[in-house]
């Protein structure tokens, strides 16, 4: 389930302030993002006393919302406390969730919705009852939930770029880096390359790397900003210790020439960080991956140059469905047959592994 709870400046409705549980996310600055606080309330539950958690339930049988909330978190995440199984629990606190969201409690109406997985209607009516009380983590969950197409079977981009875009004008990043890519492919909205650079800047000023390499990309490429190398490297150089894609642009444009006080042994460095990051995102599943890799052992200067390496990796990339046939062919002509068998054998047990 996922935590995001702030106060939404985009929308009319404001979290009632009467506890601590009705407004637990700190609001910021839309380039700042906002602080999750909901962890903490989870804390202050697991510190309770057998004799705060009896009179927290009395409180909540009297009908006090917040009570209610935090039983619910009790029975949610103490069930042992209470003598009761995991799923029990789960039961028990969705029934307080549900009656403390009903007097308009925004947390209360957010872990309900989370704890209706399987029931898509009752789950996006939390969820938008509590978006409505700028519940930016609600809105986030509203924009999957559409994108996903959970509740009509296919997917609906309009619906899904609305909340999205909620959720990132209240500082969320990963929704932030969504509508973006929405704006940018003219997905659900108008293609508007400006927008998407405007989006990704504010997940890329709070760290968030694929955002930092998608705004490198658009500075290369003058796509929606105007084009600048050096900004481009910028945002290349903050990711390139995440991102493979982003070590690689970086020292492609070092290797080019392009970035004054760089030279070719920082582009050699980059090249080789690529690689690594590469081979740690195949052994992870990405599929892109392997192919990349094929591609730098047989071809960019600053790497060893190697045939066999290269074949093994385009011969991964075509196990795992890219369109690596022609790259097989092409290096496999250049090799023995030895080199071959030998390396049929290790894609062979790197399958087995992976």
């Amino acid at each position: 389930m996922r935590v995001a709870f702030t106060v939404c400046t985009t929308l009319a409705c404001t979290l009632p302030q009467a506890s601590s549980f009705a407004a637990p996310m700190q609001a910021s600055a839309q380039n700042q993002g906002y602080v999750d606080l909901v962890g903490e309330e989870y804390g202050k539950v697991a510190a309770l006393t057998r004799a705060q958690v009896v009179a927290i339930q009395n409180n909540a049988e009297l009908g006090n919302p917040e009570a209610q909330l935090q039983y619910g978190m009790v029975c949610e995440t103490r069930y042992k406390l209470l003598g009761i199984s995991i799923g029990e629990g789960q039961a028990q606190a969705l029934g307080w969730y549900e009656r403390a969201a009903k007097q308009g409690n925004a947390l209360a109406q957010r872990l309900a919705a989370g704890l209706s997985i399987g029931h898509p209607a009752a789950e996006i009516q939390w969820y938008e009852q509590a978006a409505k009380q700028g519940d930016i983590g609600s809105a986030y969950s509203l924009g999957e939930i559409y994108l996903q197409g959970i509740l009509s079977g296919k997917p609906d981009p309009t619906e899904a770029a609305r909340w999205f875009l909620i959720a990132a004008k209240g500082g969320d990043a990963d929704a932030a880096i969504k509508i973006g890519s929405f704006y940018e492919d003219g997905y659900g909205v108008p293609r508007d390359d400006s927008e998407a650079a405007k989006w990704y800047r504010v997940a890329a000023n709070q760290g968030y790397w694929p955002a930092q390499l998608a705004l490198g990309r658009l500075y290369e490429a003058g796509q929606g900003v105007p084009r600048d190398t050096l900004q481009a490297a910028r945002w290349y150089s903050k990711a390139s210790y995440r991102s493979g894609d982003a070590a690689f642009n970086y020292a492609s444009l070092i290797a080019r020439g392009l970035i004054t006080g760089k030279n070719r042994r920082d582009a050699e460095f980059l090249y080789r960080q690529a690689a690594k990051l590469y081979r740690s995102d195949a052994i992870n599943g990405d599929s892109a991956a392997p192919q990349k890799l094929g591609h730098m052992y047989e071809s960019i200067a600053g790497m060893p140059r190697s045939l066999t390496e290269a074949y093994f990796w385009y011969l991964i990339a075509k196990e795992e469905g890219s369109a690596a046939d022609a790259d097989v062919e092409r290096v496999k002509l250049r090799l023995t047959s030895k080199q071959i068998s030998d390396t049929d054998e290790r894609v062979a047990k790197w399958l087995d592994a992976f």
